[in-house]
């Protein structure tokens, strides 16, 4: 349950886990608080368009509203019905061998051709097999530069064995896709109910099991990471997302953690709205302290200590 609060409601989530009863309800109020000025706001806005309902420009408001409210309760009915269609879907990879060394294929039928980084060349030992003379440019969702085309090298899945042709991009975020053209090549099928690829090979039909999410390299997860935990770089998951990617360098990710050196500055109350909460009776310190958990919020304060000295 914690797991599922965290993913749809952190701030509730860091308050369950900081042990502190004052603090759940601090964020269950605060919370509670901000969807009534919402919905206070939204009747408001409503009200104001209704004045003049012929006004094209109130027309228009209302229409989005009603949109929205339509997106909102699909959203939810989605939820209830059908919730796995929230999850995360992983990639489809499976081990192979180049030229002897062993590298991940990501299995990709949207992808014209099969495709593999310069640095995974280099590695494979067939970058020196390049030709040049098919540099160009892959054009997709973005643009990937083209460094050439290796035209046949040894690649092993599983027990079968053939020639493979590779075109090399510059774009060291996708390291080796399996693309159609090798797919149709070798009649392959992707099954997903027994979750292998079968490819045929010397008139013999061969499972190659699809890897396992723990199995997988980390190009294949996005910013939410391995297992939706540490962020990572951000990788393409299509041959037009990989030439995308390529053409804009990808930010590094930024840890949450903070050391004891970092904690965030406690927020200054201000003067006045102290003496608010003391003239209500309420002890001085009790009231800055109240006051800082709640972001200087008069108000939500005085409700806070009223149940703490009930």
């Amino acid at each position: 349950m914690l797991t599922q609060l965290e993913n749809s409601n952190k701030p509730l989530a860091d308050a369950v886990k900081s042990g502190s009863v004052t603090d759940v309800r601090t964020q269950m109020m605060m919370q509670s608080m901000e969807v009534s000025a919402k919905k206070f706001e939204e009747q408001k806005e409503l009200n104001h368009l209704m004045a003049n309902p012929l006004d094209p420009e109130a027309q228009r408001k209302m229409a989005e509203m009603i949109r929205q409210t339509n997106v909102k309760e699909n959203m939810e009915l989605a939820m209830e019905e059908m919730p796995e269609s929230f999850g995360r879907v992983i990639m489809l990879y499976v081990d192979a061998v180049v030229n002897g060394t062993a590298v991940k294929a990501f299995v990709d039928s949207g992808a014209q051709s099969t495709i593999m980084s310069v640095q995974c060349a280099e590695r494979c030992g067939i970058l020196r097999l390049v030709d040049r003379r098919f540099a160009g440019t892959a054009v997709g969702v973005g643009s990937c530069p083209i460094v050439g085309r290796v035209h046949m090298a040894p690649l092993r899945m599983g027990n079968a064995f053939f020639n493979c042709t590779f075109t090399v991009v510059d774009n060291p975020n996708m390291e080796f896709l399996f693309g159609l053209d090798m797919l149709k090549r070798h009649q392959c099928c992707i099954d997903l109910k027994r979750n292998v690829l079968v490819l045929q090979s010397d008139g013999k039909s061969e499972d190659v099991p699809f890897l396992q999410e723990h199995d997988l390299p980390d190009q294949a997860f996005g910013q939410e990471g391995r297992g939706g935990q540490s962020p990572r770089q951000a990788s393409s998951s299509t041959n037009n997302n990989s030439a995308s990617n390529s053409a804009a360098p990808h930010p590094t990710p930024q840890t949450s953690v903070s050391t004891p050196s970092q904690q965030p500055a406690r927020p200054i109350v201000k003067e006045e709205d102290v003496q608010k909460l003391v003239e209500l009776g309420f002890p001085r310190v009790q009231a800055e302290n109240a006051l800082q958990r709640t972001g200087g919020n008069v108000a939500l304060a005085a409700s806070l200590l009223s149940q703490e000295m009930n």
